[in-house]
């Protein structure tokens, strides 16, 4: 184990890793990692917020950006494992290393450093395993706390981490015990501005062309990466349109909250024409969302796109569904629209033929169907 100081979870290039799986399985392969070197590296600044730095303290970091002979690509910055306050902790350089998507590796030191607790206490291989979990964990309940919850420390605390002695209420899982400021420290540098910056970076690098492939061809966390990438570099034309049209049946969750946001993004007839093929492709979570942003929106639905929507009254069972496309046509009827609310007075489900019966008699085309809602009034008049 003298060997190893990298802590995280590459997918294939290792150097000198610490993880007792990967140590194992290079020594049954000889030692050998072929292509597992590092020829490229390049370098730029980006501007990093971190809520333990101090006033007036630079907020420009190098990032690195390194490729394998193989292809692989991987970016790293090198940090303070803690940010010292009254010259009570020992400040250890770490490197965290990033995908080219934003998303965590893992942690390296230096041959010979190793990371403290509380009371000096070193490191043991169960406490740099827990750290990588920790780092590994986006919706840490580090994300919530400042700097000035963990400074309040009892007098007379010293140590490499005496701000561990702070009375601070924190999930165990989510730091190492004795050493809560090195965890909150490392957790803010792996989940900071860098992330943005190196899925920026990516996507510049890649080109605006191939982000929209990653649109069509991507697994989930690319597709999220590419739509993001496409609002950022507005890029909004027919072949955006098509990539994101495409996954609109299988986005969910998240992702059909990016799906939404590059819809209300477009402008003018683009958002008109998008919005009519997305409500015929998508799937139920992304419609309702479009129903809802209609009926929230400031944009007045053209009338053509209000009678296409109404055509979908016909064919849907679904009642959220039918609600909201109620709410739309209500706002801007017509008598087309009118002609499909009025189809469900005979809907076989008696709360969607009462919603019906009141859009339509609320409505200026109410006397144009005097028939349909005498016979249902009279029929159902205790109901009403």
């Amino acid at each position: 184990m003298s060997i190893g100081i990298m802590f995280g979870q590459f997918a294939g290039c290792f150097s000198a890793v610490r993880r007792r799986a990967m140590v194992a399985a290079l020594i049954v392969a000889g030692g050998a990692v072929p292509a597992c070197q590092w020829p490229t590296t390049e370098q730029f600044d980006v501007v990093v917020n971190h809520p333990g730095m101090k006033p007036g303290e630079s907020k420009l970091r190098q990032l690195n950006r390194q490729q394998s002979w193989s292809g692989e690509v991987r970016f790293f910055v090198d940090v303070n494992s803690v940010f010292c306050g009254e010259g009570i902790c020992r400040v250890d350089p770490v490197r965290l290393y990033w995908n080219e998507l934003g998303q965590y590796l893992g942690y390296e030191l230096s041959r010979g450093v190793a990371l403290e607790k509380a009371e000096g206490i070193d490191f043991d291989a169960a406490d740099y395993d827990k750290l990588d979990a920790i780092l590994a964990f986006a919706d840490s309940d580090l994300k919530h706390l400042t700097p000035e919850k963990l400074l309040s420390r009892p007098r007379g605390d010293s140590g490499a981490d005496a701000f561990s002695g702070a009375s601070v209420l924190v999930n165990e899982n989510h730091v190492v015990s004795g050493a809560i400021w090195t965890s909150y420290t490392l957790w803010h540098w792996v989940h900071s501005d860098l992330v943005a910056a190196i899925r920026n970076h990516t996507a510049d690098y890649l080109g605006a062309d191939k982000v929209v492939d990653l649109v069509r061809a991507g697994n989930r966390q690319q597709q999220l990466f590419a739509i993001e990438q496409l609002l950022r570099l507005s890029r909004f034309d027919g072949q955006a349109q098509q990539a994101v049209l495409a996954l609109s049946p299988s986005a969910t969750g998240v992702l059909a909250e990016h799906v939404m946001m590059f819809a209300e993004q477009l402008a003018g007839q683009d958002y008109w024409q998008f919005v009519q093929r997305l409500f015929q492709r998508a799937n139920d979570d992304i419609v309702s969302q479009l129903l809802s942003t209609l009926l929230a929106a400031r944009r007045v639905v053209p009338a053509n796109v209000v009678d296409q929507l109404s055509e979908q009254l016909a064919v849907t069972d679904n009642l959220q569904h039918i609600y909201l496309l109620l709410d739309v046509i209500q706002r801007q009827p017509s008598a087309q629209s009118m002609s499909a609310v009025a189809a469900l007075i005979n809907h076989p489900n008696f709360i969607v033929s009462r919603r019906a019966y009141w859009s339509l008699a609320d409505s200026e085309f109410a006397a144009d169907y005097q028939t349909e809602l005498e016979h249902f009034r009279n029929q159902y008049t205790d109901r009403l």
